[in-house]
């Protein structure tokens, strides 16, 4: 049967020992788009150990009326495996995350940053969750390891809840610190990728229980 990679094959993927120890059937490269200082452009170079990262996107658009900041955009099949964020403000905390694949218009997750990543729009823990438990929901790092598998583009981008500043150009300026790290693959275009979907996800809620539990 010919290989594909989709939310199951990926999940499965997440608990079996034996496959860390062999190359992958379908090999993959692992990027990842981050809110580092822009200014770390050359090794040893000028901005080099800039510490800035925080509020770096790829760009803003207008979607139905609403700004949206680019954080994450790749073409072809891939996957994200892991998403990372922390925030600091009640604002920020407001706004509104989402996640595009492939053509849709409509984003096929939706909600809050501590819903989607820690919450439980998607799933719930281990594979959702906020660390560490002993510190305050509102300062943990927010991290989400459910795959989110897409067949031909993935675009991430928030939405800021308030009014935003502009700058002499009128470019809207982003308030707070917004720090995120996504991390995803890319397949060869030939590589066969179910995409993310509710169906998918109903489809395959009883694997998903029992690699929480396994992780567990």
């Amino acid at each position: 049967a010919k290989e594909e990679v989709s939310i199951k094959t990926l999940l499965k993927e997440m608990v079996d020992r034996e496959g860390k120890a062999r190359f992958p059937v379908l090999p993959y490269t692992c990027k990842q788009f981050s809110s580092y200082d822009r200014k770390a452009t050359v090794r040893g170079g000028e901005g080099w150990f800039a510490n800035g990262d925080y509020n770096q996107f790829l760009r803003v658009e207008t979607q139905n009326g609403r700004e949206e900041f680019v954080m994450m955009e790749s073409s072809g099949p891939g996957s994200i495996v892991r998403f990372w964020m922390t925030l600091n403000g009640e604002t920020e905390r407001a706004g509104t995350l989402r996640i595009y694949v492939d053509d849709y218009e409509t984003p096929v997750i939706e909600g809050t940053v501590f819903d989607v990543l820690s919450g439980n729009v998607v799933v719930g823990e281990p594979l959702a969750a906020g660390v560490s438990p002993k510190t305050p929901r509102e300062l943990r790092g927010h991290n989400l390891y459910m795959p989110i598998p897409y067949g031909q583009r993935c675009k991430v981008t928030f939405e800021y809840p308030s009014p935003l500043k502009r700058d002499e150009s009128g470019n809207p300026i982003f308030p707070g610190y917004f720090f995120y790290n996504i991390g995803y693959r890319t397949y060869d275009p030939s590589v066969s990728v179910i995409s993310y979907s509710q169906k998918q996800l109903q489809a395959n809620r009883k694997l998903i229980e029992q690699v929480q539990q396994q992780l567990l």
